[in-house]
């Protein structure tokens, strides 16, 4: 298969979509919560690649998108401003950049590429994790394959939402495609929930993003059938009713990474959670609602994957069981700076879940895509996990250094269970 590093491309198009109707005065300044306040500005970047289907004229995918879009940002107002500091977005309806691009090589050439780099075609350049350039806070981009297929992009900031609002934006932006009279109804939570501390606002953000440059990310698949047997040899032992596949696949991953680190140090894993339905809120709420809950230190030769399958069940419950108790922890942590994982003495995993996001039915009126994907970052010893376009696996994007990825990917235990390079026939 011939693969192009690096492949040529053409800016057909670069344009600013403006939302629909103007933002209403009572909403231009959108107060950003204290966990908003905290977290970097970088982009969250999502990929959706479709193959050529024949379904849709390819001149007027692009018209077709642009005209969604600015539906959706017209209910995603802040997405379309300017930060006027870290805790305050004007709405101002300056509006998301749009790209449409030309890449001279197929889609394949780049879903199959062995190097996870390669989907940054599908970006601006330089632009996946990094902190927001020139102001925007969203930014898309349509690339076009000499195939036929198509891939269409965005990187959202996540000052303004967390990872279930860029995935919420994207399904309205899929619903306003195919139904143009829909009314999208986003509920942006804004400071209700983490208020900004009586003292003030943060001046600075508390958890800047850095993405090493002696990292490397890399794909491997858990087929069902793998995770079936995977299953097996967890439920038995852990005590965990029915456990996830998101618990089973990213305990045995870091059990494999904490073999094969070079540092030897005692290491946690650590699993984002989602918070809307543990403090009331509905799903359709925008804005950085989430925590976190993790495994106890252990040493690599310690760790049993049965074992820390029970600990992140037990991590998950208790976090869902305290509610309003999480949110007064988290404001208590960022008043005092807390960084509780930034520990010398541990090794730090990190694990994010779009396994109920259903990525696969992002069909704008062209089909389901063949592909999704999140490009390399934003930070080392990161795993992400998305189920593969059956349903019934699951696809790992997994970073870590090179000297430790050179050690992890040759893992006779881990090449049991996962393929490190799936082929895709769209």
């Amino acid at each position: 298969m011939a693969i192009i590093a690096s492949p040529p491309l053409s800016i057909s198009e670069r344009l600013i979509i403006k939302p629909t109707s103007p933002t209403p005065s009572s909403l231009r300044l959108h107060k950003l919560s204290l966990l908003d306040q905290a977290l970097t500005s970088m982009y969250i970047p999502l990929v959706f690649f479709y193959p050529n289907n024949n379904r849709t004229d390819p001149s007027k995918v692009s018209d077709i998108l642009q005209t969604s879009l600015s539906r959706t940002l017209t209910s995603y107002y802040p997405y379309a401003g300017r930060l006027l500091d870290n805790a305050t977005v004007d709405c101002n309806d300056a509006g998301a950049e749009f790209f449409r691009v030309r890449v001279n090589c197929t889609l394949l050439d780049i879903i199959n590429h062995p190097d996870a780099d390669a989907q940054n075609v599908a970006f601006p350049a330089g632009l996946p994790w990094a902190n927001i350039h020139d102001g925007g806070l969203a930014v898309f981009q349509l690339s076009e394959f000499d195939c036929g297929g198509i891939s269409v992009s965005a990187a959202m900031c996540h000052k303004v939402g967390d990872g279930g609002t860029v995935r919420n934006f994207m399904g309205h932006w899929v619903a306003a495609t195919r139904h143009p009279k829909l009314k999208l109804s986003p509920n942006f939570v804004s400071d209700s929930v983490f208020p900004t501390l009586p003292s003030g606002p943060l001046e600075n953000p508390m958890m800047p993003s850095k993405i090493e440059d002696d990292c490397v990310q890399k794909r491997f698949v858990f087929s069902a059938e793998k995770l079936d047997l995977l299953n097996d040899v967890v439920s038995g032992e852990s005590g965990v009713k029915n456990p996830t596949r998101a618990e089973i696949v990213s305990a045995f991953l870091y059990k494999c990474c904490a073999k094969a680190a070079a540092s030897r140090r005692p290491s946690i894993l650590v699993h984002y959670a989602n918070m809307r339905q543990p403090i009331g809120l509905p799903c359709n709420s925008a804005g950085n609602l989430l925590s976190t809950f993790s495994t106890s230190p252990a040493a690599a030769g310690e760790m049993d994957l049965a074992r820390l399958v029970a600990e992140l069940r037990e991590g998950k419950e208790r976090l869902q069981s305290r509610d309003n108790e999480i949110v007064e922890e988290i404001v208590t942590s960022l008043r005092t700076g807390e960084k509780p994982y930034e520990n010398p003495d541990l090794d730090i995993y990190f694990c994010s879940s779009l396994g109920k996001y259903p990525a696969y039915t992002a069909d704008f009126g062209w089909g389901w895509p063949c592909k999704v994907s999140m490009p390399k970052g934003p930070m080392k010893n990161m795993f992400f996990l998305i189920d593969n376009l059956g349903g019934g696996g699951v696809e790992a994007l997994v970073m870590l250094k090179k000297t430790d990825m050179s050690v992890f990917e040759r893992d006779e235990e881990l090449l049991r269970f996962a393929s490190p390079l799936p082929i895709s026939n769209p």
